[in-house]
């Protein structure tokens, strides 16, 4: 990690050389956890981001230094990865506005970095996105950042017209409280579902729905194919999966992605929790999480966020409120597949029945 401490990029990587195209102004890098892959946001060289709702609870991870400095005011607009929830949960846990493309929509480069012995690792899950205070600007981001850039080969050119924001008695929305087999804290269960009367009296036709397939099963695939991503080129070859036991699992997850776009033919946007709980005091990486009380495996947090990194579904989320405690609460937003700008159209839509972006105490 202390070789990263005086690193300073020799040139832009391709989203940052598009938003300075486009006019931005570019201040710095906020903080994340060792190789992103953590729930919170703490390392060796800058330390811990605390969330500025309550500075002894977490932002969330990776780009937990990213939404708080978006939900602090530091920043409009922030740039996050995601490979297992990364922008999504950061979002829900700091208030703030926050969007997953649709898998190999926006060019990695320059954005994640194998060391220069590795071949490249993610060619799946690991995805590049907007945090914002609003929905105009995550569309304003996603148009400029997405699309091929010649060097990212698994991006192909992709349409960002804006679509139009379409009125709530045309919108098929299914809500889901919770996940089979899923912790969920009750008041995230309660405000999805009052989220769910607000829009139904907006005009909406709502229904409580699911896919019938199996959660726990999906959650697992996503699970394995994070650790052979991750692993592959770091443990002997002798123990990495084999290519049959790896295009085995890229079948099984043609099978969940076969059920939500077939579940999508019947609903325009699927309304859920983004993440177990809301904002957690600061714990070491792996100790357990209380959700209602109950102590939780920590790495359960990720499940109602990284099942859309194992389909590639674009998520989106929007703030909806707050716990007992005062603290933020997000609702995330799934699309179809290659629907992204329809689903950020959407996102805009229902967070008109929101009291959008608040401030935190005391900021």
């Amino acid at each position: 990690m202390e070789a990263f401490a005086d690193h300073i990029p020799a040139t832009d990587g391709t989203i940052a050389a598009r938003l300075r195209k486009a006019g931005a102004v570019i201040i710095g890098k906020t903080n994340v956890p060792p190789r992103l892959r953590d729930l919170q946001t703490d390392n060796p060289i800058f330390g811990r981001t605390v969330n500025p709702w309550d500075v002894t609870r977490t932002p969330g991870g990776s780009s937990g230094g990213a939404a708080a400095a978006v939900a602090a005011g530091l920043v409009p607009l922030e740039i996050g990865s995601d490979a297992g929830g990364s922008i999504r949960m950061p979002a829900h846990l700091c208030g703030v506005y926050g969007f997953k493309p649709t898998q190999a929509t926006v060019p990695i480069t320059g954005s994640y970095a194998d060391p220069p012995d590795m071949p490249r690792s993610f060619r799946l899950l690991f995805d590049i996105g907007p945090l914002a205070r609003d929905v105009d600007d995550l569309i304003l981001a996603h148009r400029i950042i997405a699309g091929a850039d010649g060097l990212d080969t698994e991006v192909p050119p992709v349409a960002t017209d804006e679509a139009p924001e379409p009125s709530l008695g045309k919108l098929r929305v299914a809500f889901a409280p919770e996940f089979p087999g899923v912790p969920t804290a009750l008041d995230i269960a309660d405000a999805i579902a009052g989220f769910e009367g607000a829009i139904e009296v907006g005009g909406a036709r709502v229904g409580q729905a699911l896919p019938q397939h199996d959660f726990a099963a999906e959650r697992a695939l996503f699970s394995d194919l994070i650790t052979w991503y991750s692993q592959v080129f770091r443990q002997p070859r002798e123990t990495s999966p084999s290519l049959a036991a790896y295009l085995e699992a890229l079948n099984r997850r043609d099978e969940f992605i076969a059920a939500w776009e077939r579940f999508f033919d019947g609903w325009d946007v699927l309304v859920c929790p983004a993440m177990m709980c809301t904002a957690f005091r600061h714990r070491e990486m792996g100790a357990p999480i209380p959700v209602d009380g109950v102590e939780t495996p920590y790495w359960s947090a990720l499940s109602h966020a990284c099942r859309f990194n194992l389909t590639g579904h674009p998520a989106a989320v929007i703030p909806i409120g707050v716990d007992r405690e005062g603290l933020p609460i997000g609702a995330q937003l799934v699309g179809r597949r290659h629907s992204d700008m329809k689903l950020l159209a959407v996102a805009k839509a229902l967070a008109r029945l929101t009291d959008g972006f608040v401030r935190p105490p005391g900021l």
